[in-house]
Protein backbone atom coordinates (compact mmCIF):
# COMPACT_ATOMS: atom_id res chain seq x y z
CA UNK A 1 0.00 0.00 0.00
CA UNK A 2 3.33 2.50 -0.66
CA UNK A 3 2.68 5.75 -2.20
CA UNK A 4 -0.83 6.75 -1.03
CA UNK A 5 -2.02 9.00 0.91
CA UNK A 6 -3.16 7.01 3.72
CA UNK A 7 -2.87 8.71 7.08
CA UNK A 8 -2.44 6.84 10.52
CA UNK A 9 -6.07 7.88 11.78
CA UNK A 10 -7.07 5.18 9.00
CA UNK A 11 -5.70 2.48 10.62
CA UNK A 12 -8.43 1.40 13.06
CA UNK A 13 -7.53 -1.26 15.76
CA UNK A 14 -9.63 -4.29 13.50
CA UNK A 15 -8.61 -3.13 10.13
CA UNK A 16 -6.16 -6.02 9.93
CA UNK A 17 -7.43 -8.34 11.82
CA UNK A 18 -8.81 -10.49 9.10
CA UNK A 19 -5.53 -10.52 7.72
CA UNK A 20 -3.31 -11.13 10.71
CA UNK A 21 -0.81 -13.50 9.04
CA UNK A 22 0.67 -11.68 6.41
CA UNK A 23 4.65 -11.64 6.97
CA UNK A 24 5.02 -8.29 4.91
CA UNK A 25 3.80 -5.11 5.05
CA UNK A 26 4.75 -2.07 2.66
CA UNK A 27 3.25 1.31 3.87
CA UNK A 28 6.03 3.90 3.19
CA UNK A 29 5.22 6.97 1.39
CA UNK A 30 1.88 7.72 2.65
CA UNK A 31 2.50 10.79 5.34
CA UNK A 32 2.88 13.94 3.96
CA UNK A 33 5.18 15.68 6.97
CA UNK A 34 4.81 19.12 6.11
CA UNK A 35 2.14 18.81 8.16
CA UNK A 36 2.86 17.82 11.42
CA UNK A 37 7.13 19.03 11.41
CA UNK A 38 8.11 19.36 14.80
CA UNK A 39 5.23 17.37 16.22
CA UNK A 40 5.40 14.02 17.82
CA UNK A 41 4.70 11.18 14.96
CA UNK A 42 2.55 8.43 16.93
CA UNK A 43 1.88 5.38 15.07
CA UNK A 44 -0.86 2.98 14.96
CA UNK A 45 0.19 0.57 17.42
CA UNK A 46 -3.11 -1.28 18.10
CA UNK A 47 -3.87 -1.64 14.40
CA UNK A 48 -0.33 -2.88 13.68
CA UNK A 49 0.09 -4.94 16.68
CA UNK A 50 -2.66 -7.54 15.83
CA UNK A 51 0.36 -8.90 12.94
CA UNK A 52 1.94 -10.94 14.86
CA UNK A 53 3.26 -13.14 12.16
CA UNK A 54 4.96 -10.21 10.55
CA UNK A 55 8.60 -10.44 9.02
CA UNK A 56 8.94 -7.16 7.16
CA UNK A 57 7.39 -3.56 7.92
CA UNK A 58 8.32 -1.04 5.69
CA UNK A 59 6.82 2.84 6.82
CA UNK A 60 7.86 5.99 7.26
CA UNK A 61 9.41 7.79 9.75
CA UNK A 62 8.16 10.93 11.23
CA UNK A 63 10.81 14.00 12.57
CA UNK A 64 9.71 12.56 16.50
CA UNK A 65 8.50 9.22 15.98
CA UNK A 66 6.59 7.65 18.97
CA UNK A 67 6.27 3.99 19.23
CA UNK A 68 3.79 2.62 21.43
CA UNK A 69 3.95 -0.80 23.10
CA UNK A 70 1.53 -2.88 20.42
CA UNK A 71 4.73 -3.33 18.76
CA UNK A 72 6.08 -5.28 21.33
CA UNK A 73 3.57 -8.28 20.06
CA UNK A 74 5.44 -8.44 16.91
CA UNK A 75 8.11 -10.60 18.11
CA UNK A 76 8.81 -12.11 14.59
CA UNK A 77 9.52 -9.07 13.29
CA UNK A 78 13.21 -9.43 11.45
CA UNK A 79 13.13 -6.33 9.20
CA UNK A 80 12.68 -2.63 9.39
CA UNK A 81 12.50 -0.26 7.02
CA UNK A 82 12.21 3.24 6.89
CA UNK A 83 12.53 5.00 3.34
CA UNK A 84 10.42 7.91 3.51
CA UNK A 85 12.54 9.35 6.02
CA UNK A 86 11.86 12.89 8.04
CA UNK A 87 13.35 11.82 11.61
CA UNK A 88 15.33 14.48 13.46
CA UNK A 89 15.46 13.22 16.95
CA UNK A 90 16.29 9.41 18.45
CA UNK A 91 17.11 8.53 21.20
CA UNK A 92 17.47 5.35 23.52
CA UNK A 93 13.99 5.29 24.19
CA UNK A 94 12.71 6.00 20.28
CA UNK A 95 12.95 2.01 19.58
CA UNK A 96 12.00 0.18 23.07
CA UNK A 97 8.84 -0.72 22.18
CA UNK A 98 10.06 -2.73 19.09
CA UNK A 99 11.22 -6.91 20.30
CA UNK A 100 14.53 -8.15 19.89
CA UNK A 101 13.58 -10.01 17.20
CA UNK A 102 14.55 -6.92 14.67
CA UNK A 103 17.66 -8.24 12.19
CA UNK A 104 17.74 -5.70 9.73
CA UNK A 105 17.21 -1.81 10.15
CA UNK A 106 17.62 0.21 6.90
CA UNK A 107 17.13 3.79 7.78
CA UNK A 108 18.01 5.33 4.44
CA UNK A 109 17.91 9.13 2.95
CA UNK A 110 17.17 11.35 5.99
CA UNK A 111 18.38 13.85 4.78
CA UNK A 112 18.57 16.56 7.29
CA UNK A 113 20.62 16.45 10.05
CA UNK A 114 19.82 13.82 12.37
CA UNK A 115 20.62 13.85 16.35
CA UNK A 116 21.13 10.13 17.85
CA UNK A 117 22.20 9.16 21.30
CA UNK A 118 24.92 6.23 21.48
CA UNK A 119 22.36 3.90 23.06
CA UNK A 120 19.65 4.17 20.52
CA UNK A 121 20.32 0.55 19.05
CA UNK A 122 20.63 -0.89 22.80
CA UNK A 123 16.97 -2.99 21.67
CA UNK A 124 18.17 -4.69 18.71
CA UNK A 125 21.12 -6.50 19.94
CA UNK A 126 20.73 -9.36 17.50
CA UNK A 127 21.67 -6.49 14.31
CA UNK A 128 23.18 -8.56 11.12
CA UNK A 129 22.53 -5.37 9.03
CA UNK A 130 22.37 -1.69 9.52
CA UNK A 131 21.91 0.53 6.47
CA UNK A 132 22.32 4.34 7.03
CA UNK A 133 23.36 5.08 3.70
CA UNK A 134 22.11 9.17 2.68
CA UNK A 135 20.87 9.40 6.00
CA UNK A 136 22.43 12.58 7.59
CA UNK A 137 24.09 11.29 11.32
CA UNK A 138 27.20 12.40 10.57
CA UNK A 139 29.99 9.99 10.97
CA UNK A 140 30.88 10.50 14.06
CA UNK A 141 27.40 9.67 15.41
CA UNK A 142 27.65 6.87 13.56
CA UNK A 143 30.61 5.35 14.72
CA UNK A 144 29.23 6.07 18.36
CA UNK A 145 25.96 4.31 17.57
CA UNK A 146 27.59 1.20 17.32
CA UNK A 147 28.21 0.98 20.95
CA UNK A 148 25.45 -1.64 21.53
CA UNK A 149 27.07 -4.04 19.14
CA UNK A 150 30.00 -4.42 20.80
CA UNK A 151 32.34 -7.58 19.98
CA UNK A 152 29.15 -8.95 17.30
CA UNK A 153 29.00 -10.35 14.27
CA UNK A 154 26.76 -8.54 11.54
CA UNK A 155 26.19 -8.96 7.70
CA UNK A 156 26.81 -5.72 7.06
CA UNK A 157 26.97 -1.74 7.98
CA UNK A 158 26.57 1.02 5.51
CA UNK A 159 27.72 4.22 6.39
CA UNK A 160 27.79 5.33 2.79
CA UNK A 161 27.16 9.25 2.59
CA UNK A 162 26.15 9.90 6.49
CA UNK A 163 28.06 13.23 6.25
CA UNK A 164 26.92 15.82 4.15
CA UNK A 165 28.23 20.03 3.55
CA UNK A 166 24.31 20.52 4.25
CA UNK A 167 24.30 20.40 7.67
CA UNK A 168 27.46 21.75 9.16
CA UNK A 169 25.15 24.86 9.93
CA UNK A 170 23.12 22.80 12.18
CA UNK A 171 25.36 21.26 13.87
CA UNK A 172 28.63 21.32 15.75
CA UNK A 173 30.15 18.24 13.45
CA UNK A 174 33.06 20.02 10.81
CA UNK A 175 32.69 18.98 7.45
CA UNK A 176 36.07 17.99 7.18
CA UNK A 177 36.44 14.74 9.28
CA UNK A 178 39.76 13.08 10.37
CA UNK A 179 38.87 9.31 11.56
CA UNK A 180 40.48 8.76 15.05
CA UNK A 181 40.79 5.87 17.19
CA UNK A 182 38.35 7.39 20.19
CA UNK A 183 35.56 7.33 16.85
CA UNK A 184 36.35 3.18 15.75
CA UNK A 185 37.20 1.84 19.29
CA UNK A 186 33.13 0.09 19.20
CA UNK A 187 33.88 -0.81 15.16
CA UNK A 188 36.99 -2.17 15.80
CA UNK A 189 35.55 -5.51 17.63
CA UNK A 190 32.75 -6.03 15.46
CA UNK A 191 33.51 -9.18 13.01
CA UNK A 192 31.57 -7.26 9.39
CA UNK A 193 31.29 -9.06 6.38
CA UNK A 194 30.85 -6.26 4.77
CA UNK A 195 31.60 -2.23 5.21
CA UNK A 196 30.79 1.17 3.20
CA UNK A 197 32.04 4.76 5.00
CA UNK A 198 32.23 6.08 0.84
CA UNK A 199 31.30 9.65 0.42
CA UNK A 200 31.94 11.18 4.11
CA UNK A 201 34.58 13.83 3.11
CA UNK A 202 37.15 11.88 5.27
CA UNK A 203 40.80 13.84 4.97
CA UNK A 204 42.61 11.49 7.00
CA UNK A 205 43.07 8.91 9.67
CA UNK A 206 44.96 8.36 12.98
CA UNK A 207 47.52 5.72 13.22
CA UNK A 208 45.40 2.13 13.74
CA UNK A 209 42.10 3.41 13.47
CA UNK A 210 40.46 3.20 10.20
CA UNK A 211 42.24 0.13 8.52
CA UNK A 212 42.69 -1.44 12.07
CA UNK A 213 40.42 -4.17 13.26
CA UNK A 214 40.49 -6.73 15.67
CA UNK A 215 39.10 -9.33 13.43
CA UNK A 216 40.07 -8.58 9.67
CA UNK A 217 39.54 -11.98 8.67
CA UNK A 218 35.71 -11.29 8.94
CA UNK A 219 36.38 -8.31 5.64
CA UNK A 220 34.92 -9.98 2.77
CA UNK A 221 34.15 -5.95 0.86
CA UNK A 222 34.67 -2.64 2.21
CA UNK A 223 34.33 0.69 0.27
CA UNK A 224 36.51 3.47 0.96
CA UNK A 225 35.54 5.45 -2.05
CA UNK A 226 34.61 9.18 -2.60
CA UNK A 227 36.62 10.71 0.22
CA UNK A 228 39.90 12.87 0.23
CA UNK A 229 42.54 10.25 2.15
CA UNK A 230 46.05 9.27 0.48
CA UNK A 231 46.52 5.73 1.24
CA UNK A 232 50.07 6.14 -0.46
CA UNK A 233 52.09 8.16 2.40
CA UNK A 234 53.38 7.66 6.19
CA UNK A 235 51.17 5.50 8.18
CA UNK A 236 48.87 5.33 5.99
CA UNK A 237 50.46 3.47 3.89
CA UNK A 238 51.47 1.06 6.29
CA UNK A 239 48.13 0.49 7.37
CA UNK A 240 46.88 -0.45 4.36
CA UNK A 241 49.78 -2.92 4.07
CA UNK A 242 49.09 -4.41 7.37
CA UNK A 243 45.33 -4.48 6.33
CA UNK A 244 45.79 -6.41 3.49
CA UNK A 245 47.81 -9.11 4.97
CA UNK A 246 45.20 -9.62 7.28
CA UNK A 247 42.44 -9.43 5.53
CA UNK A 248 42.44 -13.35 4.55
CA UNK A 249 39.22 -13.58 2.51
CA UNK A 250 38.97 -10.15 1.42
CA UNK A 251 37.07 -10.20 -2.17
CA UNK A 252 36.13 -6.45 -2.97
CA UNK A 253 37.96 -3.53 -2.60
CA UNK A 254 37.16 -0.02 -3.65
CA UNK A 255 38.43 3.21 -3.14
CA UNK A 256 37.74 5.76 -6.33
CA UNK A 257 37.28 9.20 -6.93
CA UNK A 258 39.57 10.03 -4.84
CA UNK A 259 40.72 13.75 -4.92
CA UNK A 260 44.39 14.67 -4.21
CA UNK A 261 46.12 15.59 -6.40
CA UNK A 262 45.16 18.03 -9.89
CA UNK A 263 47.99 20.36 -11.19
CA UNK A 264 50.67 19.62 -13.48
CA UNK A 265 50.84 15.85 -12.47
CA UNK A 266 53.23 14.01 -14.94
CA UNK A 267 51.13 11.51 -17.33
CA UNK A 268 53.77 9.03 -17.22
CA UNK A 269 55.68 7.66 -14.46
CA UNK A 270 59.60 7.93 -15.50
CA UNK A 271 60.52 5.84 -11.98
CA UNK A 272 61.80 2.24 -12.82
CA UNK A 273 60.34 -1.21 -10.85
CA UNK A 274 63.66 -1.93 -9.33
CA UNK A 275 63.87 1.51 -7.74
CA UNK A 276 60.64 1.19 -5.65
CA UNK A 277 61.74 0.04 -1.89
CA UNK A 278 59.87 -2.83 -0.39
CA UNK A 279 58.22 -0.24 2.20
CA UNK A 280 56.00 1.24 -0.99
CA UNK A 281 55.16 -2.63 -1.94
CA UNK A 282 51.52 -2.85 -1.42
CA UNK A 283 50.61 -6.77 -2.28
CA UNK A 284 47.04 -7.68 -2.74
CA UNK A 285 45.10 -10.69 -0.60
CA UNK A 286 44.53 -13.71 -3.02
CA UNK A 287 41.25 -13.92 -1.73
CA UNK A 288 40.51 -10.81 -3.96
CA UNK A 289 38.21 -10.31 -7.05
CA UNK A 290 36.83 -7.17 -7.57
CA UNK A 291 39.38 -4.24 -6.98
CA UNK A 292 38.39 -0.65 -8.01
CA UNK A 293 40.47 2.09 -7.79
CA UNK A 294 39.04 4.05 -10.52
CA UNK A 295 39.69 8.13 -10.60
CA UNK A 296 42.35 8.24 -8.10
CA UNK A 297 44.43 11.70 -8.69
CA UNK A 298 47.65 10.86 -7.42
CA UNK A 299 51.29 12.95 -6.46
CA UNK A 300 53.96 12.41 -4.43
CA UNK A 301 56.37 9.09 -4.56
CA UNK A 302 54.52 5.92 -6.68
CA UNK A 303 53.55 2.78 -4.91
CA UNK A 304 54.13 -0.71 -6.57
CA UNK A 305 50.79 -2.70 -6.41
CA UNK A 306 51.15 -6.46 -6.68
CA UNK A 307 48.85 -8.99 -7.88
CA UNK A 308 50.24 -12.47 -6.42
CA UNK A 309 50.45 -15.70 -7.45
CA UNK A 310 47.06 -17.96 -7.49
CA UNK A 311 44.81 -14.56 -7.31
CA UNK A 312 41.92 -15.04 -9.51
CA UNK A 313 39.87 -11.97 -10.09
CA UNK A 314 36.87 -10.89 -12.05
CA UNK A 315 37.30 -7.26 -12.30
CA UNK A 316 40.13 -5.39 -12.35
CA UNK A 317 39.44 -1.28 -12.64
CA UNK A 318 42.19 1.11 -12.28
CA UNK A 319 40.40 3.63 -14.91
CA UNK A 320 41.77 7.53 -14.89
CA UNK A 321 44.06 6.13 -11.52
CA UNK A 322 47.10 7.81 -11.17
CA UNK A 323 48.81 4.86 -8.61
CA UNK A 324 48.53 2.28 -11.05
CA UNK A 325 52.31 3.90 -12.53
CA UNK A 326 53.51 1.12 -11.37
CA UNK A 327 52.24 -2.57 -10.92
CA UNK A 328 53.02 -6.61 -11.91
CA UNK A 329 50.88 -9.27 -11.82
CA UNK A 330 52.68 -12.80 -10.89
CA UNK A 331 52.73 -15.95 -12.85
CA UNK A 332 49.46 -17.81 -12.36
CA UNK A 333 47.27 -14.66 -12.26
CA UNK A 334 44.26 -14.74 -13.75
CA UNK A 335 41.84 -11.34 -14.12
CA UNK A 336 38.82 -11.57 -15.94
CA UNK A 337 38.18 -7.97 -16.85
CA UNK A 338 40.74 -5.24 -16.72
CA UNK A 339 39.93 -1.28 -17.67
CA UNK A 340 43.09 0.86 -17.82
CA UNK A 341 41.25 4.11 -19.38
CA UNK A 342 42.64 7.17 -19.46
CA UNK A 343 46.06 5.72 -17.88
CA UNK A 344 48.68 6.49 -20.57
CA UNK A 345 49.03 2.90 -22.71
CA UNK A 346 53.09 3.77 -22.49
CA UNK A 347 52.69 3.06 -18.95
CA UNK A 348 50.40 -0.12 -19.46
CA UNK A 349 53.11 -1.96 -21.70
CA UNK A 350 56.18 -0.63 -19.90
CA UNK A 351 55.61 0.38 -15.96
CA UNK A 352 52.80 -2.11 -15.56
CA UNK A 353 54.26 -5.31 -16.15
CA UNK A 354 51.24 -7.42 -16.24
CA UNK A 355 52.23 -11.33 -16.86
CA UNK A 356 50.68 -12.66 -19.89
CA UNK A 357 46.78 -12.72 -19.16
CA UNK A 358 45.77 -15.90 -21.56
CA UNK A 359 42.38 -15.97 -19.45
CA UNK A 360 41.50 -12.18 -19.54
CA UNK A 361 38.09 -12.09 -21.53
CA UNK A 362 37.81 -8.35 -21.42
CA UNK A 363 39.84 -5.48 -21.93
CA UNK A 364 39.20 -1.53 -21.55
CA UNK A 365 41.93 0.48 -23.19
CA UNK A 366 39.69 4.11 -23.71
CA UNK A 367 41.54 7.59 -23.62
CA UNK A 368 44.95 5.66 -23.13
CA UNK A 369 46.93 7.75 -26.22
CA UNK A 370 47.36 3.89 -27.85
CA UNK A 371 48.30 6.05 -31.26
CA UNK A 372 52.09 7.05 -29.26
CA UNK A 373 52.33 3.38 -28.84
CA UNK A 374 51.38 1.83 -32.28
CA UNK A 375 54.13 3.59 -33.42
CA UNK A 376 56.68 1.99 -31.69
CA UNK A 377 55.48 -1.21 -31.56
CA UNK A 378 53.47 -3.47 -33.87
CA UNK A 379 52.00 -5.88 -32.06
CA UNK A 380 51.18 -5.16 -28.64
CA UNK A 381 48.31 -7.57 -27.33
CA UNK A 382 50.03 -10.43 -27.60
CA UNK A 383 49.67 -10.66 -23.64
CA UNK A 384 46.05 -11.22 -24.08
CA UNK A 385 45.78 -13.17 -27.07
CA UNK A 386 42.89 -14.82 -25.60
CA UNK A 387 40.74 -11.79 -25.21
CA UNK A 388 37.43 -11.85 -26.12
CA UNK A 389 36.05 -8.36 -26.01
CA UNK A 390 38.60 -5.18 -26.64
CA UNK A 391 37.83 -1.76 -26.53
CA UNK A 392 40.07 0.52 -27.77
CA UNK A 393 37.88 3.58 -28.51
CA UNK A 394 39.00 6.93 -27.63
CA UNK A 395 42.27 7.17 -28.66
CA UNK A 396 43.38 9.37 -31.43
CA UNK A 397 44.55 6.51 -34.42
CA UNK A 398 43.81 7.27 -38.00
CA UNK A 399 45.67 3.40 -38.59
CA UNK A 400 46.24 0.11 -37.36
CA UNK A 401 49.30 -2.26 -38.41
CA UNK A 402 47.94 -5.01 -40.41
CA UNK A 403 48.56 -8.04 -37.89
CA UNK A 404 48.00 -5.91 -34.43
CA UNK A 405 45.38 -8.52 -33.88
CA UNK A 406 47.13 -11.35 -35.28
CA UNK A 407 47.16 -13.53 -32.19
CA UNK A 408 43.94 -12.67 -31.05
CA UNK A 409 42.08 -15.61 -32.11
CA UNK A 410 39.69 -14.99 -29.27
CA UNK A 411 38.14 -11.53 -30.07
CA UNK A 412 34.81 -11.67 -30.87
CA UNK A 413 33.68 -7.79 -29.82
CA UNK A 414 36.04 -4.87 -31.36
CA UNK A 415 35.14 -0.90 -30.24
CA UNK A 416 36.97 1.19 -32.35
CA UNK A 417 34.69 4.10 -32.10
CA UNK A 418 35.66 7.85 -31.65
CA UNK A 419 39.00 7.70 -33.52
CA UNK A 420 40.49 9.31 -37.10
CA UNK A 421 39.54 6.27 -38.94
CA UNK A 422 39.20 7.63 -42.75
CA UNK A 423 38.74 3.99 -43.96
CA UNK A 424 37.82 0.82 -42.45
CA UNK A 425 41.39 -0.84 -40.90
CA UNK A 426 42.33 -3.71 -43.71
CA UNK A 427 43.67 -5.30 -39.91
CA UNK A 428 40.06 -6.26 -38.96
CA UNK A 429 39.86 -8.88 -41.78
CA UNK A 430 42.22 -10.66 -39.57
CA UNK A 431 40.44 -11.22 -37.03
CA UNK A 432 38.53 -15.02 -37.50
CA UNK A 433 36.03 -14.69 -34.99
CA UNK A 434 34.88 -11.37 -35.43
CA UNK A 435 31.02 -10.90 -33.98
CA UNK A 436 30.77 -6.81 -33.62
CA UNK A 437 32.38 -4.16 -34.78
CA UNK A 438 31.38 -0.56 -33.29
CA UNK A 439 33.57 1.97 -35.84
CA UNK A 440 31.01 4.86 -34.76
CA UNK A 441 31.97 8.56 -34.73
CA UNK A 442 34.68 7.97 -36.99
CA UNK A 443 35.85 9.89 -40.09
CA UNK A 444 34.54 7.33 -42.86
CA UNK A 445 33.30 8.84 -45.97
CA UNK A 446 32.99 5.59 -48.08
CA UNK A 447 32.63 2.47 -47.79
CA UNK A 448 35.84 1.26 -49.05
CA UNK A 449 37.27 -2.58 -50.73
CA UNK A 450 38.34 -3.66 -46.90
CA UNK A 451 34.94 -3.65 -46.37
CA UNK A 452 33.89 -5.80 -49.03
CA UNK A 453 36.81 -8.12 -47.97
CA UNK A 454 36.04 -8.40 -44.34
CA UNK A 455 32.20 -9.90 -45.66
CA UNK A 456 34.12 -12.42 -48.17
CA UNK A 457 35.70 -13.74 -45.33
CA UNK A 458 32.72 -13.79 -43.39
CA UNK A 459 30.93 -15.44 -45.94
CA UNK A 460 33.44 -18.12 -45.87
CA UNK A 461 32.92 -18.68 -42.21
CA UNK A 462 29.16 -18.68 -42.52
CA UNK A 463 29.96 -16.07 -39.96
CA UNK A 464 27.17 -13.13 -38.93
CA UNK A 465 29.05 -9.41 -38.31
CA UNK A 466 26.84 -6.98 -36.43
CA UNK A 467 28.14 -3.33 -37.11
CA UNK A 468 27.73 -0.15 -35.52
CA UNK A 469 28.64 3.21 -37.46
CA UNK A 470 27.12 5.97 -36.54
CA UNK A 471 28.34 8.98 -38.85
CA UNK A 472 27.84 12.26 -40.34
CA UNK A 473 30.64 12.06 -43.18
CA UNK A 474 28.63 8.91 -45.01
CA UNK A 475 27.95 10.05 -48.41
CA UNK A 476 25.39 7.13 -49.10
CA UNK A 477 24.19 4.40 -46.90
CA UNK A 478 25.13 0.91 -47.88
CA UNK A 479 22.57 -2.04 -47.22
CA UNK A 480 24.00 -5.47 -47.69
CA UNK A 481 21.52 -8.17 -48.22
CA UNK A 482 22.24 -12.11 -49.26
CA UNK A 483 20.81 -13.12 -52.63
CA UNK A 484 19.19 -16.67 -52.75
CA UNK A 485 23.05 -17.64 -54.54
CA UNK A 486 24.57 -16.95 -51.33
CA UNK A 487 26.48 -13.63 -52.62
CA UNK A 488 26.39 -10.75 -50.64
CA UNK A 489 25.11 -7.64 -52.83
Amino acid sequence: MSCNNLDFLAYTPILFSFIANISLLDISRNMNFSNNAKLPTYYPDKALGVLVNLETLAIDLGPIPVFGEGFKKMDKLKVLEFDNCKVEVLNNSTFINFNWSIEYLHMNRCQQFVKVEEDTLKHFPNLKVLDLSDTYVHPIQAFQLLKPLLNRTMEMINFHHVNDESITNHSAYSFEVNITKEMMKYIQTICVEILDISKNNIVDFENGSLLTFNRPECLMNISLSENRFSLFHAHRLENIKQFFNKAHYLTKFEYSYIPLSFINYPPIAVTNLTNITEERVIKLPSSIKVVHMSHVLHSGQPVLWKIPPNASIDRFDVSFCATVDQATASNGSLIEYLDVTGVDSRVVFDKIQLYPLFKLKTLVMRSTRLYITIKKQKNIFTFVSGTEKLDISDNFMWKLPSDIFENMTNLTNLNLSNNLFRAVPFAITRIPNLKELDLSKNLLTNINSTFQELFDVLYQNMEFLSFIWTTTHLFAIVQTTTSSDGFIK
